[in-house]
């Protein structure tokens, strides 16, 4: 194995976000009084920060998935499609504290597409699909997650959705996916050398 740091890339590899369609995740102005933790129910998707932060705070905390809850939250065990978005929607925020490297983590674009702010660790796709201080609050210690949990309310609903829409919907990612295939198409040609068309045509 090579040492990362001696790992580099290619001008041809390419980050696509995953994708949504807005319509299954209505937007929520005005939520609830509640913090929500869906997904996995276990200590490696951090649902034992959720819960610790939520007592501390003395905030409610609704948990949603298969595993096994701890003790503080109303676990309330998997749920549909339908039942998932309203949770998000009419949730205050959104956990997902991942210990490990998180490679995307769906719950947060699907939150964010309801327009509800998601509290995450400050790692792994998070530090690019959870912008701190508009969609939500990246973090490191416990101290900043209570921070976070907090201040969450002072957070624009309406900017996080927006924000969700113009990187995450269907429309978005066929562009991208467009572009990308394209650009691979010049692998049989000059490569990095190669030049479009349309450069040439200016």
């Amino acid at each position: 194995n090579k040492h990362p740091a001696k790992v580099t890339g290619t001008f041809f590899d390419d980050v696509i976000y995953g994708f949504l369609e807005p319509e299954m995740f209505p937007f929520v102005e005005k939520p609830d009084d509640y913090f929500l933790y869906i997904g996995r129910v276990t200590q490696l998707k951090g649902v034992n920060i959720a819960a610790e932060v939520c007592e501390k705070l003395g905030k409610r905390l609704i948990i949603a998935g298969p595993g096994d809850p701890p003790k503080y939250g109303e676990y309330v065990g998997s749920v549909d499609t339908k039942t998932r978005a309203e949770l998000m929607g009419n949730a205050t925020a959104v956990f997902a504290p991942t210990m490990y490297i998180e490679p995307f983590g769906y719950v947060v674009i699907e939150s964010q597409m309801c327009g509800t702010p998601t509290i995450t660790t400050d790692w792994g796709a998070f530090v690019e699909t959870n912008i701190n201080g508009l969609t939500g609050f990246r973090c490191r210690t416990f101290e900043d997650f209570l921070v976070a949990a907090s201040n969450v309310k002072e957070l624009d609903r309406n900017k996080i959705r927006n924000h969700a829409i113009e990187n995450y919907t269907v429309d978005v990612a066929a562009e991208k996916y467009e572009k990308y295939f394209h650009r691979l198409e010049k692998l049989w040609g000059d490569g990095w050398y190669e030049i479009s068309d349309s450069y040439r045509n200016k």
